[in-house]
């Protein structure tokens, strides 16, 4: 069995993924993640104990299954998850195989010595039609070179380069370089772009691999007008709230239409507009957007 990398550092309260590999040939009955720093809490110090059923990483670790590997990953990270971990593989007859030792270094500071990938934000929500920066940062061992960068969508065993992907052809930018940075750029994000991404990066070793999962989670909503009360009676002042599926960043400013031309002459407020003795059929003639240059609905 082979586990890359072997060192790994991570983020407080972040999650990271260790990843071993083996033979497609073995068959395992039986699989888990063990760390030899809690051998004094096993009943025999020489029989490794599943990490899962530890007090300490409960409701924190999952174990994800391929045909030819096992990936720990472990939520909400804590200093004292510092230490090395191994995967255990029983087959059929009862033989055991142990994985090589994979290092986890967790601290609050982000350590460009190590085999690391960080986002600014894990879930980002735009508005459908906009553009949006992934902004992300990476490391690894000093006396490595690093040959190969891109993103790639959703967690994938051979991950294909997002820009080569007709599906974001002319619509994403690399705005990264081989010294750390690995910022991407979407432009028109559509509704179907929704999911996760993740920023790999190829070293000059053999086996010198690595994705930042869990990756960033984009959500593209668009802007929806509510109205408060659904049903208002003649001369009641209406509340018009522009409102999406998500909370978008950066206390956006919302600008408002009646007839996709500008409203000036009515009270606003953060996102929402008061109309005073509207009528139904006049109600649905406005509509909202981000800025000067959103979407409107």
């Amino acid at each position: 069995m082979s586990c890359s990398p072997q060192t790994v550092c991570a983020l407080r309260e972040s999650a990271v993924n260790l990843i071993c590999s083996y033979s497609t040939t073995t068959k395992p009955q039986q699989s888990f993640w063990f760390s030899p720093k809690l051998k004094a809490k096993w009943r025999n110090e020489a029989d490794p104990e599943d990490l899962a059923l530890d007090s300490d990483y409960a409701g924190r670790v999952r174990y994800t299954e391929t045909g030819s590997s096992s990936t720990l990953t472990i939520t909400d990270l804590r200093e004292r998850d510092s230490g090395e971990y191994q995967l255990m593989i029983i087959t059929g007859v009862g033989e055991r195989s142990l994985s090589s030792a994979v290092r986890l270094t967790v601290s609050g500071v982000f350590d460009e010595n190590c085999w690391n990938v960080r986002y600014s934000d894990r879930r980002l929500c735009v508005v459908e039609g906009s553009s949006v920066d992934f902004l992300c940062t990476y490391s690894h061992p000093s006396h490595l070179t690093v040959n190969d960068t891109f993103w790639h969508y959703e967690p994938k065993v051979n991950p294909k380069d997002l820009s080569l992907d007709d599906r974001f052809a002319g619509r994403v930018e690399f705005l990264g370089d081989k010294e750390g940075n690995c910022t991407l750029r979407m432009r028109d994000v559509r509704k179907n772009d929704s999911g996760e991404y993740h920023f790999r990066f190829i070293t000059n070793t053999g086996g010198g691999r690595f994705s930042g999962k869990p990756g960033v989670i984009l959500h593209v909503t668009d802007l929806q007008v509510r109205v408060s009360p659904s049903s208002p009676s003649e001369g009641q002042t209406v509340t018009l709230t522009c409102s999406s599926t998500c909370t978008l960043p950066n206390n956006p400013t919302y600008m408002w239409y009646k007839n996709r031309e500008p409203v000036t002459n009515k009270p606003t407020k953060y996102n929402k507009l008061y109309l005073e003795s509207a009528s139904s059929e006049d109600i649905h003639l406005y509509s909202c957007a981000l800025g000067s240059r959103g979407r409107s609905t």
